[in-house]
């Protein structure tokens, strides 16, 4: 792991799963600070046909996130590219801090099913690391 610090960062989806985070950046991120908030006025979705959701802005709503502080740059190149195309950066201030997180682009479309992570966990974890070989994103725990 470099020293590098790059920024701090926010996961809502897939990625708030343990296995799959060390598996994109390395295990040595879940040795960073991390803490579970909740968003205000923000909601997960499934995306459309898929097993990971997208976060959408939601009046009267809150979503968990897990947050992780100084987390270092290749950590945070690996979860960029695993994030793809499909995906912009943008920000959430939190206590202060200015947490990083991966929001759709408009060609995403979500379903109205919210996703939950024990449930993500519980019935599609499997299937999803299967398809994470598939897709030949590289393993880094």
């Amino acid at each position: 792991m470099s020293g590098k610090i790059f920024s701090d960062m926010l996961f809502y989806g897939s990625l708030r799963d343990p296995d799959i985070l060390a598996w994109v950046a390395g295990s040595a991120i879940l040795d960073r600070h991390h803490k579970q908030v909740k968003m205000p006025h923000w909601q997960a979705f499934y995306v459309q046909d898929e097993l990971y959701p997208i976060l959408l802005p939601m009046k009267n709503e809150a979503v968990t996130v897990d947050l992780f502080t100084c987390v270092p740059q290749d950590c945070w190149e690996r979860i960029y590219a695993y994030e793809g195309d499909d995906y912009e950066i943008r920000s959430w201030q939190w206590e202060g801090s200015d947490f990083r997180f991966f929001a759709p682009k408009a060609s995403l479309q979500s379903t109205s099913m919210i996703w939950k992570l024990e449930v993500f966990q519980e019935h599609h974890k499997t299937n999803y690391l299967e398809a994470m070989k598939k897709w030949g994103v590289p393993r880094h725990s």
